[in-house]
């Protein structure tokens, strides 16, 4: 259920289980990511040793888009980090829950405000005796992705009057299923992030998608796959990168990958099929088109 986000603080103070943080200058983000610096999260020491929630705050008061990036995280098994997105002083449902079988470095789930609410949910409690360090830390955040099909997009051209129309023009029919196989894609790379798209290939978890989108096994650990980002009615406008997720939103993040062609600029790479949302539509290509892409 949503609730009031009833103060924002302009300092890091800890009140009552409330961490509220705004960018540090004493962080060390490394330079080449493009971050905005933060210094938000809990040391080994600090690690609660009873059942809690704590609360941290990011504020960006000019983002579109916030993807915050974790320098570190490892959380007791039992325990998780909810990110729960604020929009007009409203606090959301939680859009991502994060635990420690999440390798670190890595970025988090686009979250579309300028505003974000990380919730450290503490279920037993560290114990200072294992030897462990416990604890997570988001030292920057990325406030921009650009359009990975832009500079493509530059030398192709319509045929025809574009008709293009939502899926939900189609829901009655064969079309509307069809449409589900397209993923949306957001790759990390060292300097920027970009948005692309991706179609779920056959029945085994492979997605096909450009080369200038995915280009190597590092572009595919770190791209992030969203599954049915599609308008509520046949009139809702989804002419941005941004719009039209699901509700819960469904992600599933870094991919195997298979092979790409710059000359012919595809990319093939795979998902665990488990992560893959149940009744979504696939493009099948016959047994001489599959075997020409390998």
């Amino acid at each position: 259920m949503a609730c009031a986000l009833r103060c924002i603080l302009a300092a890091v103070v800890v009140l009552g289980g409330v961490c509220i943080g705004q960018p540090s200058a004493a962080t060390h983000a490394d330079p080449t990511l493009n971050l905005a610096p933060l210094d938000i999260g809990l040391t080994c020491a600090q690690y609660p040793l009873t059942p809690t929630v704590l609360t941290f705050i990011v504020d960006q008061p000019d983002a579109d888009i916030l993807l915050l990036h974790f320098d570190y995280l490892n959380l007791m098994a039992q325990d998780s980090l909810a990110l729960r997105a604020v929009v007009n002083h409203t606090v959301g449902d939680v859009v991502d829950t994060i635990r420690s079988t999440s390798t670190s470095p890595f970025f988090s789930v686009p979250l579309y405000t300028p505003m974000v609410v990380l919730e450290l949910h503490i279920v037993g409690g560290a114990s200072r005796g294992d030897g462990r360090c416990y604890g997570f830390h988001v030292d920057g955040v990325r406030t921009s992705a650009v359009d990975g099909n832009k500079a493509a997009s530059a030398s192709e051209s319509i045929c025809g009057t574009d008709d293009a129309k939502n899926t939900q023009c189609f829901v009655s029919s064969g079309m509307y299923t069809a449409s589900k196989a397209v993923v949306r894609l957001l790759t990390n790379r060292v300097g920027s992030s970009a948005f692309c798209t991706g179609w779920l290939l056959g029945c085994e978890g492979h997605v096909v998608t450009n080369e200038h989108c995915i280009q190597d096994a590092v572009d595919a650990a770190n791209t992030l796959i969203e599954f049915m980002a599609e308008g509520v009615s046949c009139s809702t406008n989804c002419n941005s990168q941004l719009a039209c997720g699901a509700s819960p939103r469904l992600f599933s993040r870094g991919a195997t990958f298979i092979a790409a062609s710059k000359d012919l600029d595809y990319a093939i790479v795979k998902l665990d099929p488990a992560v893959i949302p149940q009744g979504l539509g696939l493009v099948n290509c016959s047994y001489s088109i599959w075997t020409w892409m390998f």
